[in-house]
Protein backbone atom coordinates (compact mmCIF):
# COMPACT_ATOMS: atom_id res chain seq x y z
CA UNK A 1 0.00 0.00 0.00
CA UNK A 2 2.80 2.47 0.88
CA UNK A 3 4.47 1.92 -2.51
CA UNK A 4 1.23 2.73 -4.34
CA UNK A 5 0.72 5.94 -2.38
CA UNK A 6 4.29 7.04 -3.12
CA UNK A 7 3.71 6.18 -6.78
CA UNK A 8 0.60 8.37 -6.85
CA UNK A 9 2.57 11.16 -5.18
CA UNK A 10 5.25 10.91 -7.90
CA UNK A 11 2.62 10.83 -10.65
CA UNK A 12 1.18 14.08 -9.27
CA UNK A 13 4.56 15.80 -9.55
CA UNK A 14 5.20 14.39 -13.02
CA UNK A 15 1.97 16.07 -14.13
CA UNK A 16 3.35 19.32 -12.69
CA UNK A 17 6.45 18.98 -14.92
CA UNK A 18 8.77 17.97 -12.11
CA UNK A 19 11.39 15.43 -13.16
CA UNK A 20 10.71 12.49 -10.83
CA UNK A 21 12.18 9.00 -10.71
CA UNK A 22 11.87 6.15 -8.24
CA UNK A 23 14.13 3.39 -6.95
CA UNK A 24 11.97 0.98 -8.94
CA UNK A 25 12.68 2.88 -12.17
CA UNK A 26 16.41 3.17 -11.50
CA UNK A 27 16.60 -0.40 -10.18
CA UNK A 28 18.34 0.80 -7.01
CA UNK A 29 15.88 -0.54 -4.44
CA UNK A 30 17.90 -2.04 -1.59
CA UNK A 31 20.95 0.16 -2.23
CA UNK A 32 22.21 1.77 0.99
CA UNK A 33 21.05 5.32 1.75
CA UNK A 34 24.47 6.91 1.31
CA UNK A 35 24.81 5.47 -2.19
CA UNK A 36 21.26 6.59 -3.04
CA UNK A 37 22.21 10.14 -2.01
CA UNK A 38 25.44 10.01 -4.01
CA UNK A 39 23.56 8.74 -7.09
CA UNK A 40 21.03 11.55 -6.74
CA UNK A 41 23.88 14.06 -6.39
CA UNK A 42 25.59 12.84 -9.58
CA UNK A 43 22.28 13.35 -11.41
CA UNK A 44 21.66 16.76 -9.77
CA UNK A 45 18.46 15.37 -8.27
CA UNK A 46 16.88 16.12 -4.93
CA UNK A 47 16.40 12.91 -2.98
CA UNK A 48 12.92 12.39 -1.52
CA UNK A 49 12.46 10.11 1.48
CA UNK A 50 10.38 9.54 4.57
CA UNK A 51 13.50 8.21 6.35
CA UNK A 52 14.05 11.41 8.30
CA UNK A 53 16.55 10.19 10.91
CA UNK A 54 18.97 8.49 8.52
CA UNK A 55 18.98 11.24 5.90
CA UNK A 56 19.41 14.02 8.47
CA UNK A 57 22.46 12.12 9.71
CA UNK A 58 23.75 11.59 6.16
CA UNK A 59 23.35 15.29 5.39
CA UNK A 60 25.40 16.13 8.50
CA UNK A 61 28.10 13.67 7.42
CA UNK A 62 28.19 15.09 3.89
CA UNK A 63 28.61 18.62 5.25
CA UNK A 64 31.38 17.49 7.63
CA UNK A 65 33.25 15.94 4.68
CA UNK A 66 32.55 19.01 2.51
CA UNK A 67 30.59 16.88 0.05
CA UNK A 68 27.59 18.35 -1.71
CA UNK A 69 24.25 17.08 -2.96
CA UNK A 70 21.29 18.67 -4.74
CA UNK A 71 19.06 18.44 -1.68
CA UNK A 72 17.04 16.08 0.46
CA UNK A 73 13.26 16.41 0.74
CA UNK A 74 11.95 14.65 3.84
CA UNK A 75 8.28 14.00 4.40
CA UNK A 76 6.65 12.44 7.41
CA UNK A 77 5.01 9.10 6.67
CA UNK A 78 1.93 10.38 8.49
CA UNK A 79 1.02 12.44 5.44
CA UNK A 80 0.46 9.22 3.49
CA UNK A 81 -2.08 8.01 6.03
CA UNK A 82 -4.60 10.84 5.65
Amino acid sequence: MKTRKISLYCEHYERQYVDVTTVNETQTEGVIDEEQLRLAATQSRVLYSHNIGDFCQLHTEFIAREESHAGIALLSLLLFCR
